[in-house]
């Protein structure tokens, strides 16, 4: 079934099986998604104000251009949706949104817009986040590991973690007194 150019509001698919369904330049308010199976589904050039993604599993799907924002993305492994080949991300930008037990790797994530959300128990392997915007997220227990950070911007972000040894952060903007988490994985004593 395809959806062309529709406003959708208050959708709600929960603990179900959804397959073969396009949506094109559709614009989801306060929709939520949780606990479902979508198989051979496509969003293209599509909004999401509000909604929440829980513990979606994906067979063949594609999310291509699609921007997140005040969205609730819980438990997505976004590398099962874009695959370890594809030379995009599947969102423009996922803005002031929580990202709770999300999985970033091997993606490539060029000047992504993270900005004003809140990442917790996150992990980013081996991305390129070159000029990726993280002003004003506040991280808990988050990971990058093997990244490019290059001219990535921090500034007012909050309790990241970054292993300087194995990302690379050069150009990359951070703000005080934050900055100094990145020595915490070099084992001093700071005083």
């Amino acid at each position: 079934m395809k959806f062309d150019n529709r406003r959708i509001e208050d959708l709600i698919y929960e603990e179900e099986y959804v397959e073969s369904l396009r949506y094109i330049e559709c614009t989801f308010y306060n929709c939520q998604f949780l606990d479902t199976k979508m198989k051979n589904c496509n969003f293209d050039n599509c909004q999401f104000i509000n909604c929440t993604f829980r513990n979606l599993q994906f067979e063949v799907c594609r999310f291509l251009n699609c921007a997140f924002t005040e969205c609730n993305l819980i438990g997505i492994n976004w590398a099962e949706i874009q695959g370890r080949s594809a030379i995009f991300f599947p969102a423009k930008f996922m803005k002031e949104c929580v990202i709770k037990y999300n999985n970033f790797m091997d993606m490539q994530l060029i000047s992504f817009d993270f900005s004003g959300s809140t990442i917790h128990d996150t992990y980013f392997q081996e991305c390129d986040l070159t000029k990726a915007n993280f002003k004003n997220v506040n991280f808990s227990n988050s990971l990058f590991q093997n990244c490019d950070l290059k001219e990535a911007d921090f500034r007012e972000a909050h309790n990241y973690s970054i292993d300087i040894s194995s990302n690379n952060i050069k150009r990359a903007k951070f703000s005080y007194p934050d900055v100094v988490n990145l020595l915490s994985t070099l084992d001093i004593k700071i005083e």
